[in-house]
């Protein structure tokens, strides 16, 4: 016969449901649940409502609007005996990953249909999951739960190990990273324990936060004394900044003085040629009316004299050279003592 649920997107109802003689939202196996999100969600509806009983059974009927994905209570397993309790723990593994797989999926599917309909800018989310005897509240913790082992596929075993409740919790958008990545490494395995530490974390917090900043005694003191401080610390790169100065304008100085010297000694051979530049100026006084006189016009055709001349006039112009020098040598001596 044919699927009496079939659904949108169950790709197993549409195709050999009806050969195989069942209900496919009722009696699915393993491939068709991994499949079909619909028939899933049935399945898991029936083993909530009967976890005793063979899962080849149909469901009985819910009432709409059941919240699917929320966990049932802790169960004290001390009434029972030790046999039985093993027996429902290993139903309770078996539920718990259908559970997880659940809610995973679903919570996959939630997110791509909040996404489109986000999309079209429809605002009609929470009345679709409603329609689908899911609450609102419930549909955003799914998708939570996804985005959850999304950003932490490494640690998906670790999840879908602890308890709903708990993971429902790191979930959040707004848990608290220290506690969430505790939980990730082992640490923290219970609900319990996690509201614990949550507890006392805030309240832990909002004492630093009501707690009065009150200045020690000797505050003054030490404000005065770090001021003090403060001051003595520039000074100090103050000084250091003023030797690096002072260095290097000993520096300069010593170059100053070297070339000091040197210009001195200058003008001491220059001193010492007073007595040549005593006969250089008579030579040149005695020089003075040779250019009118006869005797220019014998040297211009007497290549010796003319040679000897020539010598004579290089010399003195040399000499000249020499006496320009060193007056401005002297001069810039004194720019330097000023």
């Amino acid at each position: 016969m044919d699927c009496q649920h079939k659904h949108d997107g169950c790709v197993k109802c549409g195709e050999d449901a009806a050969n195989r003689g069942i209900t496919c939202c009722a009696e699915c196996d393993t491939d068709c649940a991994a499949r079909c999100t619909w028939a899933l969600l049935m399945k898991t509806k029936s083993v909530l409502n009967s976890a005793d009983a063979p899962r080849e059974d149909k469901p009985t009927q819910l009432p709409d609007n059941i919240d699917l994905m929320t966990p049932p209570s802790t169960f004290d397993y001390s009434q029972i005996d030790a046999e039985t309790a093993g027996y429902l723990r290993q139903k309770e593994t078996i539920i718990g990953g259908y559970m997880h797989r659940t809610r995973f999926d679903v919570g996959q599917e939630l997110k791509e249909a909040q996404e489109r309909l986000a999309k079209h800018r429809y605002g009609c989310f929470g009345k679709w999951v409603a329609s689908l005897g899911i609450k609102e509240s419930t549909a955003y913790e799914l998708i939570n739960y996804h985005g959850l082992i999304l950003r932490h596929a490494e640690k998906r075993e670790l999840i879908e190990k602890v308890p709903y409740t708990l993971a429902r919790e790191i979930a959040k958008p707004s848990a608290d990273p220290e506690l969430t990545q505790r939980v990730l490494d082992g640490d923290i395995t219970s609900h319990k324990d996690y509201q614990e530490l949550l507890r006392q974390k805030t309240k832990l917090e909002q004492e630093l936060k009501a707690r009065p900043t009150v200045a020690p005694a000797d505050y003054e003191v030490v404000s005065k004394a770090a001021a003090r401080v403060g001051i003595m610390e520039k000074r100090v790169a103050t000084l250091e900044a003023s030797e690096e100065k002072l260095a290097e304008m000993e520096t300069a100085i010593s170059s100053l003085q070297e070339k000091r010297s040197d210009l001195a000694s200058q003008i001491n051979a220059s001193l010492a040629l007073g007595p040549f530049i005593a006969d250089t100026e008579e030579l040149i006084k005695r020089l003075a009316p040779a250019k009118y006189s006869k005797p220019l016009s014998e040297i211009r055709t007497n290549e010796p004299m003319k040679e000897n001349l020539l010598t004579l006039v290089g010399s003195v112009r040399a000499w000249c050279d020499e006496i320009d020098e060193l007056l401005n040598n002297i001069k810039r001596v004194e720019v330097i003592d000023v």
